[in-house]
């Protein structure tokens, strides 16, 4: 065998480890961002989210390993890239069925059923002043009241108010129902 030849066996296993370090870079970024979308939709407790960080960096990682100026590219997409998905994240996940779950003031459409102990909103149904109900709870400044078969959140317009009450609503500021004893 010539040197030629030994050289060229000798050089081909080099040329195929640096393009491993390539495609692991590729499959970890792509892992991370499966893992990054799927915390989105799965209560995972953060734990998809730092595996897919652990991901991301091992993917740069790789890029590094691969070629210097390569890494530092990722490394900076990555500082840009960062922010601009975990703002988008933010902005989608309170429209997921977790987020819908999770964060307040967010209605999902045929929720619970009221018979199910879930309060409606007083935007379903608002008592006008006057109006006469009967407290469920008790109203240590705030309770439930039934109104005609609905379930209000009402505000005691002063002190305790004992459930099986009859109370009558006295005024209505935006979303808050104060009532006294009827």
């Amino acid at each position: 065998m010539n040197a030629a030849a030994l050289l060229a066996q000798a050089a081909a296993p080099a040329a195929a480890a640096d393009t491993d370090y390539l495609l692991y870079a590729l499959l970890l970024l792509a892992g991370a961002f499966v893992m990054l979308v799927l915390e989105l939709f799965l209560p995972s407790g953060g734990l998809l989210g730092v595996a897919g960080a652990i991901a991301a960096l091992a993917a740069v990682g790789c890029f590094f390993a691969e070629d210097t100026t390569l890494g530092f590219a990722a490394l900076l997409g990555l500082a840009v890239v960062t922010p601009v998905l975990l703002g988008l994240g933010l902005w989608i996940w309170p429209h997921t069925p977790i987020g819908r779950r999770l964060v307040l003031g967010a209605s999902e459409e045929g929720g619970a059923e009221e018979g199910a102990g879930a309060l409606p909103s007083t935007a379903a149904f608002r008592p006008a002043v006057g109006d006469v109900g009967e407290t469920l709870s008790p109203l240590r400044r705030i309770g439930t009241v039934r109104f005609d078969g609905k379930r209000v959140e009402c505000m005691a317009e002063s002190g305790m108010i004992d459930p099986g009450v009859s109370v009558r609503v006295s005024r209505v500021s935006g979303n808050e129902v104060f009532v006294r004893e009827a």
